[in-house]
């Protein structure tokens, strides 16, 4: 009898391989700045109607030759990430599907002025420096630099090299200045905090890949978007 169990048990963990194994895997790249948790949650939903597929989760490479970075890597590194995107990212050989909106903040040394405030406004940040990207890598960043600066002439914008990376935020600490910020990286730094910025300026975010992504996240992407509720899904 023990010998028929342990036959048995072996055959459906065969079985269980074997459909493991036959499942489309699909690499969603992730990091500090391109958390995938919004994605994660909505596929503990999905996964059990897409049996087809598998996620794996593969640590983001930044691609430093590219103002784009990390974005650079789809279709190399990974299937899909989960990122902020507008038309000038879109322009830029990629795709998304809308999952949200992140809002913009700014990210203060903890013992700076303007922690204690509950909100920013253009005006809290008269002569200062602010960091952020440099114009032409987003659109909604551009919108957001254009408002201040209209509103506030005596800000100082200072430009990154692209898009954020890690070095970004050590240099907000180090040098005490200000830097724009967006909902997800709230944490990142522990001597930061981010205080939200009085705009109606968003930035969508979403599930991105490349233009042309190869059948099997293609369809992937056709199952999903059949599946994400109407009010979530947006193409571009």
């Amino acid at each position: 009898m023990q010998q028929l169990l342990d036959l048995l048990n072996t055959a459906i963990e065969e079985t269980r391989r074997v459909r493991s194994d036959d499942k489309q895997l699909i690499l969603l790249g992730t990091s500090l700045l391109h958390p995938a948790d919004a994605f994660m949650s909505l596929w503990k939903e999905l996964a059990p109607k897409m049996p087809k597929f598998q996620i794996r989760l593969v640590q983001l490479q930044e691609d430093l030759n590219s103002r784009n970075r990390e974005y650079a890597m789809l279709g190399r590194s990974s299937d899909l990430i989960v990122g902020t995107f507008d038309s000038t990212t879109l322009k830029q050989s990629f795709s998304a599907i809308q999952l949200g909106a992140y809002h913009f903040g700014i990210a203060v040394r903890s013992d700076n002025p303007l922690a204690q405030l509950d909100e920013i406004t253009y005006s809290d940040l008269t002569h200062r420096k602010v960091l952020m990207v440099s114009t032409g890598i987003s659109e909604k960043n551009d919108l957001v630099r254009s408002e201040m600066l209209a509103a506030e002439p005596s800000i100082q914008p200072i430009d990154t090299s692209g898009r954020y990376d890690i070095n970004t935020f050590n240099e907000t600490v180090e040098e005490n200045i200000a830097m724009i910020s967006l909902t997800p990286w709230k944490r990142i730094h522990p001597n930061l905090v981010t205080v939200p910025l009085k705009t109606s300026v968003t930035v969508p975010y979403g599930l991105l890949s490349t233009k042309f992504p190869g059948k099997k996240t293609a369809d992937f992407l056709h199952e999903f978007t059949k599946l994400v509720p109407t009010e979530t899904q947006s193409h571009s």
